[in-house]
């Protein structure tokens, strides 16, 4: 083994593009069958959910006001953009290191996400929602590293170069 990989302490995971897909038909799907543009649900409301600033049942509401689609429609294609791994229970289960999560994502993709991939309560978690930005800020990593301890030793996963 790589002496690189043996002196690693913690594993910092991102969820999108790594341990989950993000499938975004699910919406488009519903937006044409109700003929609505799917360009008015990711917008600005979009980004403040990812960043925290404004709650879920405040998103589904307006998302259900502007698109004349019912919110447990909306929450139900919203919630099927999270697909996870097939074997990702097995695989996180046999990781002979800690982990953690670090991700741009929203309360309820992270809720969904982590009842899918069978992860405890407790999961240690830098996400955007909870620190009001997105990776790749500064601000972001600054926080993963506050929370992981183990700035020497972690080795970060994710789907994009720039992170």
């Amino acid at each position: 083994m790589p002496l690189a990989v043996m002196d690693k302490k913690l594993i910092v995971f991102d969820i999108g593009g790594v341990l989950a897909t993000i499938d975004k038909s699910p919406i488009i799907d519903l937006c044409e069958n109700n003929s609505t543009s799917v360009q008015y649900f990711f917008d600005d409301d979009f980004l403040a959910l990812q960043l925290g600033n404004i709650s879920v049942d405040v998103f589904l509401i307006k998302k259900s006001f502007q698109l004349g689609i019912g919110v447990n429609n909306i929450a139900h294609a919203f919630q099927a953009m999270v697909v996870v791994h097939q074997d990702l229970r097995n695989i996180l289960a046999s990781l002979k290191l800690p982990f953690m999560i670090a991700s741009n994502i929203n309360q309820l993709h992270f809720i969904h996400f982590k009842h899918l991939a069978g992860m405890p309560p407790k999961t240690t978690a830098v996400l955007s929602y909870q620190v009001g930005c997105l990776k790749p800020h500064h601000t972001f990593f600054l926080a993963l590293l506050n929370i992981a301890q183990h700035q020497s030793g972690l080795w970060f996963i994710d789907d994009t170069r720039k992170n």
